[in-house]
């Protein structure tokens, strides 16, 4: 059974809720150093860094990459500046590259494209992706909500579109008309 760490605070000074168990490779490394905690931070991890989160790593796998737990990550993006930065930089242009391709996608492109003959010989054509109406749908209902939002309003009408009776009326009607109980 893995070692439970008993002396793992959350930065407030206070243990958490449950003991939390490392990982076994953080555990052998631990074992390793004498019982030392690897937060060796190198400043090399911040381009590492940069390259994982754009393309999403997330912290658990990040914290696996250097050998540490999931909250040295986040203690180094509190105490390396540019640890940090380079996350953030990361976030950032993948969400960037997202956003220009769907934007290509509302809008249309270009895209040059490569054949080969029977002869061997190869030609270049360019092609025309035509926009596409599900890309510029999901755009604009998230960039201009107040404009864009899909509304949806249900009217109920009885048999040939008259107006319903409101729902009191229906009931006075149906129990019938009141008598004075004696």
């Amino acid at each position: 059974m893995p070692a439970i760490r008993k002396s793992y605070h959350n930065g407030n000074g206070k243990p958490p809720p449950m003991h939390i168990r490392e990982p076994e490779y953080v555990q052998a490394q631990r074992k390793a150093n004498g019982g030392a905690r690897n937060d060796s931070y190198q400043p090399r991890f911040a381009e590492e860094v940069y390259w994982l989160r754009l393309l999403s790593a997330p912290v658990k796998l990040i914290a696996e990459r250097f050998g540490v737990v999931d909250n040295t990550i986040r203690y180094w993006r509190q105490v390396h500046p540019e640890f940090d930065a380079a996350w953030q930089e990361g976030d950032l242009m993948a969400d960037a590259k997202v956003a220009n391709a769907l934007f290509q996608r509302a809008t249309g492109f270009y895209v040059k494209e490569e054949r080969v003959s029977e002869d061997g010989s190869i030609s270049t054509q360019v092609k025309y992706i035509a926009p596409d109406v599900g890309a510029q749908k999901f755009w604009l209902t998230n960039r201009a909500r107040t404009q864009w939002v899909e509304r949806t309003q249900q009217e109920l009408t009885g048999a040939g579109g008259e107006k319903l009776l409101p729902p009191t009326l229906v009931l006075q009607a149906l129990e019938g008309p009141n008598e004075e109980k004696t």
